[in-house]
């Protein structure tokens, strides 16, 4: 996961429910990468001031990171997403995803935590378009296990 997710077009808008929808897998896929790099630039060009979601990922690389350490695995697989356009104007995303195990280890390889299982997720997130920037305003992540 020490690979960029590709860029969508998407994130140069125009803000349509497809779009959202791109944005919104990119932004799902970016979290294994900073964990993975600490490269935070792209996660923190999406994440609004107010997304709780955003800063506790920015939180947990950075975490990461300045103990030296980096994450392994933890890729996903990104499925179907849906997207509605909100009464306020912005965009309600859900997508189905399958999180892979990760690992945090250490500079010289040492576990330092473990995550063993694949997950069966669901992302509900809400984004909003300016004009000219995709924001994502907030993350709900759902376990498909504990919803039924």
């Amino acid at each position: 996961m020490t690979v960029e997710p590709e860029r969508p077009e998407a994130l140069q808008g125009p803000a349509t429910e497809e779009n959202a929808v791109a944005v919104a897998k990119y932004h799902l896929a970016l979290y294994s990468y900073i964990v993975a790099t600490g490269d935070l630039e792209q996660w923190d060009s999406l994440a609004a001031k107010g997304c709780r979601y955003c800063a506790s990922g920015r939180e947990v690389a950075v975490a990461i990171h300045e103990a030296g350490n980096h994450g392994v695995g933890g890729a996903v697989d990104l499925h179907a997403g849906t997207a509605t356009l909100d009464d306020d104007g912005t965009f309600l995303v859900d997508i189905a995803f399958t999180e892979y195990p990760s690992q945090t280890v250490s500079a010289d390889g040492a576990l330092v935590e473990d995550f063993p299982d694949t997950s069966e997720m669901k992302a509900t997130m809400r984004l909003s378009w300016s004009g000219s920037k995709w924001k994502v305003e907030g993350v709900q992540i759902d376990d498909f296990d504990e919803q039924q």
